[in-house]
């Protein structure tokens, strides 16, 4: 239909620049009508013009259209009001390859931001460089992992941290490593794995860092767990018949006399030896029963100013008993937790018993209890004290069960803290300076 039109216009206007043309000439051989042959070649000018212009519209049409598919200006259209009818389809015709065009690239761009948010909220670490060392991705979790705002080259991750700046440049496409790092909030286990892509000809190498911190503490909780119930069971079924002998040959070396006095005394002695010791070592089995046995917790809505309350309540007597100054902060006052309350109490107390014992020794010795939101929007309770603090060859066994540096302890109060948080969806980190500082901070 465009094309019949097109020529049917074409035609006429063919035909009336011939009809013109020959009344020209004709014209032109009466030598009388030299206005009238003037004006016919005026006319037959702007016919020609004419007729040049109609033909070469549709290429300016479609002049347009490419230059703002090439420019990618879809906000252009072709105005078909001013267009006669031979070119009013083409102007919609190419108007509707232009939208279709401009759809295109919404979805595409749309496509591309929801990959972005993929990339920037996944717990996964990623980085993305260049072969000449230039960061050109690094989302929101490896910022927070490595406490960097902004990365450009790789660097600056060098300078940041140098082992994993040495490790990223050693690792081979396919390879899996497992480092340490640490900042300000804690330190973590992180697993980075290589892979090497090539992307329109260019060349990229793409890490992963996993944080599996909180997998590793599982599996050595679970490890733990299970160890403690064997021994719990070998231990209890040998210890009860050697206490219960012990305290029936006690009570009869007490009532028989035929026994020399001197060795009467000396049974008597070792049989009371095996009895405490036993005892003692039954109450060692309980302890870590409760280990083992901690109950899943009971989660109600606590504001943390009363938690806090009720803790000051129970170590008022240990802080005043050795001139501890303690202090309180929760921010925002509003501050809840979903928490077992009991559970919860019992970790806190963990804690300021052992913060209590650490600073006896300062001469101005200070507490300091203290829960807020971290950079995540996560709330945080941080118990500090300037005792004297961890050594750096200790620091890394505290959790482990059984392990304790105080003749007296059980060396289960932290490893019970880190399960009742575990059983909590949360972790224990712990940051000591020894002589200044130490702090231990319970991330829900």
């Amino acid at each position: 239909m465009i094309s019949n039109s097109f020529r049917i216009n074409c035609i006429c206007r063919i035909l009336l620049f011939s009809a013109t043309l020959g009344l020209f000439f004709y014209l032109c051989l009466q030598t009388r009508f030299y206005a009238t042959c003037l004006i016919l070649a005026v006319l037959i000018l702007f016919q020609v013009a004419s007729l040049l212009a109609y033909v070469n519209t549709t290429n300016q049409l479609l002049c347009r259209a490419f230059e703002s598919v090439l420019h990618e200006d879809f906000s252009e259209r072709l105005d078909t009001s001013l267009q006669d009818s031979s070119f009013r389809e083409v102007c919609e015709s190419l108007n509707r390859i232009i939208a279709r065009f401009q759809t295109n690239r919404l979805e595409k761009e749309q496509q591309f931001q929801y990959f972005q948010k993929i990339v920037q909220q996944t717990g996964m670490g990623l980085i993305s460089v260049k072969a000449d060392g230039e960061v050109n991705l690094i989302n929101k979790s490896a910022r927070n992992m490595l406490q960097l705002p902004h990365v450009h080259h790789i660097r600056q991750l060098e300078s940041a941290n140098t082992t994993l700046g040495n490790l990223l440049n050693q690792l081979q496409s396919g390879e899996k490593r497992y480092i340490d790092i640490e900042n300000q909030n804690n330190s973590m286990q992180v697993a980075v794995h290589a892979k090497e892509i090539r992307l329109q000809g260019e060349h990229y190498r793409l890490f992963t860092l996993q944080n599996i911190q909180s997998e590793l503490e599982e599996k050595e909780m679970d490890a733990w767990k299970n160890l403690i119930r064997v021994l719990s069971h070998e231990i209890m079924n040998s210890v009860t018949p050697i206490s219960s002998l012990a305290a029936t040959a006690n009570q009869l070396i007490g009532t028989d006399s035929t026994i020399h006095p001197a060795d009467i005394d000396d049974l008597r002695q070792a049989m009371q030896t095996i009895e405490k010791r036993s005892r003692g070592l039954m109450q060692f089995v309980r302890n870590y029963r409760r280990f083992a046995r901690i109950p899943e917790p009971d989660r109600q809505l606590v504001p943390v100013t009363v938690l806090f309350g009720r803790i000051e309540n129970l170590i008022k007597p240990s802080l005043e008993q050795g001139a501890v100054r303690f202090s309180t902060s929760v921010k925002p006052d509003s501050l809840q937790l979903h928490v077992d309350p009991d559970l919860i109490e019992q970790v806190l107390l963990n804690l300021l018993s052992n913060a209590i014992e650490a600073v006896q020794e300062n001469q101005r010795p200070e507490i300091e209890l203290r829960a807020e939101m971290n950079d995540r929007s996560a709330p945080v309770i941080r118990v500090g004290d300037n005792g004297r603090g961890i050594p750096e060859d200790v620091l890394p066994k505290i959790f482990i069960p059984f392990f304790t540096t105080r003749p007296a302890g059980s060396g289960i109060g932290l490893s019970l803290s880190r399960q009742i948080m575990r059983l909590h969806g949360g972790s224990v980190r712990v940051k000591s300076e020894p002589g200044v500082r130490t702090e231990f901070s319970l991330l829900f």
